[in-house]
């Protein structure tokens, strides 16, 4: 028989398939945390992304002002 839940495989990661598990609260707390660990990586890509756009901004102001001729 089948799986309906496929779960990709990562090299860091290995695959859990937790379809097959009988204890539900294993598999929310899986979901739960795999969501949680997904939104951390996202809250840092925006903040690197923040500060990446932030830091050209003052170079831009540097050029034109700060060592402007």
């Amino acid at each position: 028989m089948h799986s309906f839940l496929f779960v990709g495989n990562h090299k860091s990661h290995p695959a859990q398939d937790y379809s097959r598990t009988s204890n539900i609260n294993t598999r929310d707390d899986f979901i739960k945390r795999a969501e949680q660990e997904r939104e951390k990586r996202e809250v840092k890509f925006l903040f690197q992304s923040l500060v990446l756009h932030c830091i050209g901004h003052f170079v831009a102001y540097a050029k034109t002002t700060i060592f402007s001729d």
